[in-house]
């Protein structure tokens, strides 16, 4: 579940099984992929950051085309357009 808390920064937090709350991760929503590189491995998104996909879920982010809103918490890249999400780490 997560929750604006200003223009540009969302607070979502995370259910996991046996847990039912866990620590609050601040995400950053208003983001939208500007390009889609080298078969889904990289993801560049509209303030210029770069973020290399995980390899097992490149298979997902291949597929995601530019414009497409996301939002981006900690090292996990959510697309809200499709409702899928691409673990990633920040290249730059």
């Amino acid at each position: 579940m997560c929750v604006a808390l200003a223009s540009r920064l969302t607070l979502c937090v995370i259910l996991a099984v046996g847990i039912p709350l866990a620590p609050a991760i601040a995400c950053d929503d208003g983001h939208w992929i500007e390009e889609t590189l080298a078969d889904g491995k990289v993801l560049k998104l509209e303030d210029g950051s770069l973020w290399r996909v995980d390899s097992i879920d490149t298979v997902t982010s291949a597929l995601w085309v530019p414009m497409s809103d996301v939002i981006v918490c900690d090292n996990t890249i959510v697309n809200v357009d499709d409702s899928e999400t691409v673990h990633v780490h920040r290249i730059r």
